[in-house]
């Protein structure tokens, strides 16, 4: 789901976006690339999560298990590291709604979400606001979203076991 539960003494508790760049090296006698490097599944440091506040609401009356879903809601307080112009979090199996993503400084002022996106291999959501995130300065994100509440024993996860012949 997110990485919610984390204190701020956790490194990989971290939100940002690192862009990823290629270079080409050009001497007179040879061109060479850069070996390839693997993605980097950590969330960069320019942002750290002094406190969360994660409301979840597990719905498990349906009598079909794959109808079984988690509406939720976060609400982060950040410390901004080093300047970036966006906030990035860990998301599977997330359906987020983005009229609910809004970011504000620490007077409560609101900034502009100018795009969100997704790198879905990595799993990221990505949050771009203007202005930009200063260094120095705390930042509160807030948005809505639903999980879909599965059996495959990750995250927030569903089981199931008998007692007398009987599937509880």
């Amino acid at each position: 789901i997110f990485i919610v539960f984390v204190g701020p003494d956790c490194p990989t508790s971290t939100m940002h976006t690192q862009e990823m760049t290629s270079t080409q090296m050009t001497t007179p006698d040879m061109t060479t690339s850069p070996p390839t490097a693997s993605p980097s599944y950590r969330l960069p440091t320019s942002l750290l999560p002094v406190h969360y506040t994660v409301r979840l609401r597990p719905d498990l009356y349906s009598k079909i298990p794959a109808n079984f879903s988690t509406p939720g809601s976060v609400k982060i307080l950040m410390n901004c590291t080093e300047n970036t112009n966006n906030i990035t979090l860990h998301i599977n199996k997330i359906t987020y709604d983005n009229s609910s993503v809004k970011v504000f400084d620490s007077d409560g002022k609101s900034l502009t979400v100018s795009m969100i996106s997704e790198n879905k291999e990595l799993q990221f959501l990505i949050i771009h606001v203007t202005p930009g995130l200063m260094a120095g300065n705390m930042y509160t994100l807030e948005m809505s979203f639903t999980a879909a509440l599965v059996d495959d024993l990750a995250g927030l996860y569903y089981s199931t076991f008998d007692r007398n012949g009987t599937t509880m």
